[in-house]
């Protein structure tokens, strides 16, 4: 995400796709199963990498975020 643009200059905005996707599921279907959810930017096997908690999925606060951001009904990126 280019977080000069207008629409991803807003942290709600991009904090919203984080809640909005289902890894269990993308994994078990795009994947079959043979993948794993992301831990960092880089994995862990990397040096100094570092290590977050993952982002729980919950579409209900994905859309509070979006709509505190000013986007109530979602938006087309551009």
């Amino acid at each position: 995400m280019n977080v000069t643009q207008k629409t991803f200059d807003n942290l709600k905005v991009r904090q919203a796709p984080n809640y909005a996707i289902n890894k269990t599921a993308l994994i078990k279907i795009a994947f079959s199963g043979y993948a794993v959810p992301a831990e960092g930017p880089v994995p862990l096997t990397i040096d100094f990498a570092a290590y977050y908690q993952p982002w729980p999925y919950n579409p209900a606060k994905a859309r509070e975020l979006l709509k505190e951001a000013g986007y109530p009904n979602g938006f087309t990126p551009t």
